[in-house]
């Protein structure tokens, strides 16, 4: 019997693909993300790898290539596991992805606004710190306001003369809005020369508003019989309601007059303002803001005391 021996023919090894782990990762919330994941394959010839990846933060996708790109956009810790694939067998890294919030935005006071001439345009810059693609909204206080656009810089022109209170409001990709609000004063054109005189002060509505600077209290008195309403008015419902006497009712409004120093031949207060006092010569007396409000008072006050100064009054 004749033995042969049988030709051997060698079978192939698939050896699994090695895959390099990228370490652990920080990233800020809306930072963009361009990490390539390494992977190498020992055949002969190197068979095609794919990668996949599972557990990736809101935001991260990866390619079949083995890019992982995007911008995370929720903050967290996320375990994540990476695979690449010969089309046989894999290979797997597990790592953690850490995703931290940023600073929060910040919407930077506006510098104080010079006096304008109504009529002019007037521009705003606003600034912001920690954004994301930052976008801006503006209100003017005279009824208009603008869209939200990613330019933080607006031209407006008002077409009266007052006290604006402008708002400006801003945002970012978080969708956090943060707002800021400042004063701008828009003048009449000023006159050739300063002004010597004023009209009446603080006038309106049959109402005189009088500044007591000692105990600080403004006193409003009804121009047409020179009484002042919140004393004498309250004292005369009070004795109509008790039923004092008509005869004796006049004389205890008579005495309040007398030590009030309601004169009824004074209609007028007039003042010579000074050319600083523009706020409160130029526009609208009156406003919702009760710090503006309490400023236009004192300058009033101030210069009609200097003004009274100058004259010898009677006790």
């Amino acid at each position: 019997m004749q033995c042969r021996q049988a030709p051997i023919t060698q079978i192939g090894t698939n050896t699994p693909p090695s895959l390099t782990n990228p370490g652990n990762q920080v990233t800020n919330v809306a930072a963009p993300v361009n990490l390539q994941v390494v992977a190498t394959d020992a055949d002969l010839p190197p068979n095609t790898l794919t990668f996949s990846a599972t557990g990736l933060p809101p935001g991260l996708t990866i390619s079949a290539g083995g890019l992982i790109s995007g911008a995370p956009t929720t903050a967290g810790t996320y375990p994540v596991s990476l695979s690449v694939s010969d089309g046989t067998v894999s290979t797997t890294a597990n790592l953690t992805w850490t995703v931290t919030n940023l600073n929060p935005l910040i919407l930077n006071p506006m510098p104080k606004q010079p006096p304008n001439v109504f009529g002019s345009p007037v521009t705003y810059t606003a600034s912001v710190q920690n954004a994301i693609n930052p976008q801006f909204k503006w209100f003017f206080d005279d009824g208009t306001e603008t869209g939200w656009s990613s330019s933080p810089t607006v031209t407006h022109t008002f077409t009266r003369p007052s006290m604006f209170w402008v708002g400006v409001s801003a945002k970012d990709d978080r969708g956090v809005e943060q707002s800021y609000t400042f004063s701008q004063l828009v003048h009449l054109p000023l006159t050739a020369a300063p002004p010597v005189i004023s009209g009446q002060m603080a006038v309106r509505s049959g109402r005189l508003w009088v500044v007591n600077q000692d105990n600080d209290t403004v006193s409003v008195f009804n121009t047409a019989n020179n009484q002042k309403l919140a004393a004498i008015e309250a004292v005369n419902e009070y004795c109509k309601h008790v039923q004092i006497e008509e005869k004796h009712r006049k004389k205890i409004l008579s005495m309040l007059e007398q030590e009030l120093a309601v004169n009824p031949n004074n209609r007028y207060i007039y003042i010579h303002p000074r050319p600083r006092d523009h706020e409160m010569f130029f526009g609208d007396h009156f406003n919702f803001s009760a710090k503006f409000m309490e400023k236009i008072v004192r300058i009033g006050f101030m210069a009609a005391i200097e003004t009274l100064r100058k004259y010898e009054f009677e006790t």
